[in-house]
């Protein structure tokens, strides 16, 4: 009798601490989606638009570890229409460019810590945009257009000066500090024009065209000598595939994750495998992945957060580290 007794307490334990760790991997699979995802603890912002033209676009912010997602830019004042933007490197801020009041696109900072919004570019004639921060968070460079006049400009968060670094009658866009901060990677031209280049001292140097095929979007890697951006597939076939451009050998190679017949775009770098892309690979319109820089698998970031990716348009990934440093 007392075995029987003790066989059933021991099936009960062992019951109950089956039941426990089951309920633990059920809340990991819960809070994860899928226990096996890559763990991400930092936070990302990104942009969120029915269509471009209707100048809906939203900032969203998802944190990984709290696994809150936000709406930032519901509350600014005096701008709408907001995009593209990168966090500081060391400070609760971000910025990016909206249209503001007056009707033209502009240069934001938005402290989040204080919950303050500043318009950098609103004394500037013309329209400015593409903002990106050097990797010591001391300046912005940015695309501003006057008239017929396109122009990479500097502004400087210490003495909140302007300087323009490079002026032309063709189209300037999407400048990116290299990752020492010394030059400034940029698209020159558009359409089947367009080409990679980088700027040192005032001096430009091309880094990439093929004849025929749009390039554009560089962002420069953290973490050696390499150039990410965006091209078409073809000249026949304009979907656009993400590239890495060696800046030692020189020479470019279409990514695994790409796929022929969708648009894949707007890379951001997460560490040293992973990336963020938006990619129309799913419904259609833009969404949000996690992409393994050498391999195949492209994991949609509802896994982590069911409402990050929606039926609207989601793009412009930026990326932060938990420890608030790149």
């Amino acid at each position: 009798m007392n075995r029987i007794v003790k066989n059933t307490r021991f099936r009960i334990l062992v019951f109950t601490i089956l039941f426990i760790v089951s309920a633990f991997m059920l809340c990991v699979v819960s809070i994860h989606g899928k226990s096996d995802l890559p763990f991400l603890s930092g936070r990302l912002v990104y942009h969120s638009y029915t269509n471009y033209d209707n100048e809906d676009s939203q900032l969203y912010m998802y944190d990984f570890k709290t696994q809150k997602l936000s709406c930032i830019s519901d509350s600014f004042d005096g701008v709408h229409h907001c995009m593209n933007a990168m966090f500081h490197p060391m400070k609760e801020q971000i910025t990016f460019m909206g249209i503001s009041d007056s009707d033209q696109w502009d240069i934001f900072i938005y402290d989040d810590s204080e919950k303050t919004l500043r318009n950098v570019t609103h004394k500037r004639r013309g329209s400015h945009e593409d903002p990106k921060y050097s990797p010591d968070g001391s300046r912005i460079v940015f695309k501003e257009t006057v008239g017929d006049i396109c122009r990479i400009c500097e502004y400087s968060l210490m003495d909140h000066k302007f300087t323009i670094l490079k002026s032309s009658r063709e189209e300037l866009s999407m400048p990116y500090y290299s990752s020492d901060g010394e030059c400034i990677y940029y698209a020159r031209g558009d359409g089947s024009h367009s080409k990679i280049m980088k700027l040192i001292r005032h001096k430009s140097t091309r880094l990439y065209r093929r004849k025929q095929i749009e390039s554009y979007y560089p962002i420069a890697s953290e973490y050696g000598n390499t150039l990410y951006f965006s091209r078409w597939y073809s000249h026949k076939n304009h979907s656009d595939q993400i590239y890495s451009l060696n800046l030692k050998k020189n020479n470019a190679t279409r990514l695994k994750f790409n796929k022929k017949n969708c648009d894949t775009s707007d890379f951001c770098e997460v560490s040293r495998k992973y990336a963020i892309v938006s990619s129309t690979r799913g419904n259609g319109t833009y969404d949000l992945y996690l992409v393994p820089i050498k391999g195949r698998k492209a994991i949609n970031l509802n896994c982590y957060c069911k409402k990050i990716n929606t039926k609207n348009n989601e793009l412009g990934a930026d990326y932060m580290p938990a420890d608030h440093t790149r």
